[in-house]
């Protein structure tokens, strides 16, 4: 470890050196050899400002007050940013090579800071590679090199693009995975239309059981890359890819498909539909059915009813819906807020929108976990009424029995929440997030049984979405947690973390299995780094938001975050 600090004569608002990296502040990017990242303006700031005082420790009052100058910001910003920072550098908190935080002060960099001269490794300044960024392969090895990372406050939605850790395994059934369809319309913000439309196919092929499809997070981890069918059949092990393009212009609406044999790369069957606006719903069920026919896939009677019933006939309150879904996917205060005024007009449209009650329940709940309501037991209750009307209206829908089993989980009503969730993916036993939140219930059950459950049924979900989120990880880490496997929820709850650090419960999860097998220093560490993201966190905060269910778990639960460090 290096610690030299500032050389003489570094002009930082020209291209200089951090150690090996090069930086370039006027294009937001830093680079080293191949490896390159495109930073955001305000992360830059950061590097700036640390860099100013290489090798100094700096305040996080002090950096707050030159990064944001003259803005009021949350505790988190500057972590959100130092995180995001650490990423590009591919340094590890941990165990810094770059940027240091000491306990309690703040930050420094701990590598020389210096202008750029023909002695640097990188010798000359290069043009940008747009779009390009690089991902360290000794620190993400399991990842492919797609290029996209994807940042932004986290739930089931927000994390980096990974390429699948556990393959597909079809036997005797065949795979599909639908790419985003393009958004051919001259406004690029009517994409929410074209990704609505791409969402209801993936949906209802999940319906079929004779058919394996890819949840909607590895489709659309491809969106805006150039496809070679014959290499994502390979990636993910799937037979068959659907692909096209939606124009919307005026009351017309025109949609493009095909279907690929990703073994050849054949055309297996193609159509467009040239239709009014307001005939979506048709054309969604026409090339659904095209597909199950050009498959030669014989449909149950069940599955012939579910697909024949539509969501709503109302084009207006679907595009309300469709907004909604948009704002949701931010899971910010702002964007739970906009997407519960676009559900409830879709329901003032269409008061049997079954589907707008579902996702009105989900956001309610969300916003009441988060303590973003001023009325929190109306709001529980609320999202409970929801839920069960979007159930009544329409049982046909795997997305209204997610919800229901979604608001129960928050209410701690597990085995309904079960139970609810179990007919989700009776409907759709393609339903990846389905399986997700199964695991995730038997974890919160919390014994050992429940554990084995929950691994299998994480498994299933990880086949179906290989490029999966980090709850995916999370809840095998927890799932071993509970076995009192440690040194298996360390490995996975690891894995979660390199996909969403700002996550809390991984970092808890992993507290107490390095208290549980006595890595007194990292256990504390990871507390330190809790408390650093979270200074509210306690052991009493604890105990009355974690959901598990077995009391004998929880006092187990709360011994070892105590030993941890965790304060009371």
């Amino acid at each position: 470890m290096t610690d030299k600090g500032v050389s003489k004569n570094v002009d930082l608002s020209q291209p200089f050196m951090v150690g090996e990296w090069l930086v370039e502040p006027a294009i937001e990017r830093i680079s080293k050899g191949h490896l390159e990242a495109k930073l955001e303006p305000r992360v830059m700031d950061l590097l700036v400002c640390l860099s100013s005082k290489g090798g100094e420790v700096i305040t996080r009052e002090e950096l707050e007050s030159k990064v944001w100058v003259g803005m009021v910001v949350g505790y988190d910003a500057l972590t959100s940013a130092m995180i995001k920072l650490r990423k590009a550098f591919h340094d590890d908190s941990k165990h810094p090579k770059i940027i240091q935080t000491v306990s309690k002060r703040g930050y420094r960099l701990i590598v020389e800071v210096a202008p750029v001269n023909s002695a640097t490794p990188t010798g000359i300044l290069h043009s940008p590679i747009i779009g390009k960024t690089n991902i360290n392969p000794l620190r993400l090895g399991l990842w492919a090199g797609i290029g996209i990372i994807f940042s932004g406050l986290i739930y089931f939605s927000s994390s980096a693009v990974q390429s699948p850790i556990i393959q597909t395994d079809h036997v005797g059934i065949p795979s599909i995975i639908v790419l985003p369809f393009l958004n051919m319309a001259d406004d690029p913000e009517q994409s929410y239309f074209s990704d609505g439309i791409t969402e209801d196919i993936i949906t209802d092929l999940s319906r079929i059981s004779k058919l394996n499809v890819m949840a909607r997070n590895t489709s659309f981890s491809y969106k805006g890359q150039v496809i070679n069918p014959k290499n994502i059949g390979k990636e993910l092990k799937v037979q068959y890819l659907l692909e096209g393009s939606i124009r919307k212009s005026g009351d017309k609406l025109r949609v493009n498909a095909q279907l690929i044999d990703t073994v050849n790369g054949y055309q297996v069957w193609s159509d467009r539909y040239d239709r009014k606006l307001v005939e979506v719903f048709a054309v969604q069920d026409e090339l659904t059915r095209n597909i199950v026919n050009a498959l030669a896939i014989q449909l149950t009677e069940q599955e012939e009813t579910s697909l024949a019933r539509v969501s709503t006939n109302n084009f207006q309150a679907y595009e309300h819906f469709l907004l909604g879904q948009k704002f949701a996917r931010e899971r910010t205060r702002e964007g739970f807020s906009q997407a519960e005024a676009e559900f409830k007009e879709a329901i003032k449209l269409d008061p049997s929108y079954a589907r707008s009650y579902g996702a009105l329940a989900v956001v309610i709940m969300r916003m009441y976990t988060n303590a973003w309501t001023d009325s929190p037991v109306e709001s529980r209750d609320r999202a409970l009424e929801m839920a069960k009307k979007a159930v009544a209206l329409n049982d046909s829908l795997p997305q209204v029995y997610w919800a229901l089993g979604f608001v129960h989980l928050y209410r701690n009503e597990y085995i309904q929440a079960e139970k609810a969730v179990e007919k989700a993916t009776a409907i759709a036993p393609s339903y990846a997030d389905g399986y997700g939140l199964l695991a995730l219930i038997n974890n919160c059950l919390g014994g050992s049984d429940n554990a084995d459950d929950a691994i299998r049924l994480i498994k299933k979900g990880m086949k179906l979405n290989p490029h999966y989120t980090w709850d995916y990880p999370y809840n095998l880490g927890r799932s071993h947690y509970n076995k009192g496997q440690y040194q298996l929820a360390i490995e996975f709850l690891l894995k979660a973390l390199e996909r969403n650090e700002n996550s809390m419960q991984p970092r808890l999860f992993l507290a107490a299995s390095y208290s549980g097998l006595g890595i007194q220093d990292d256990a504390e560490w990871e507390v330190e780094q809790i408390l650093t993201i979270n200074p509210m966190i306690s052991i009493s905060h604890i105990k009355s938001t974690a959901r598990i269910a077995n009391n004998k778990a929880m006092k187990k639960y709360l011994s070892l975050l105590r030993k941890a460090g965790l304060p009371e």
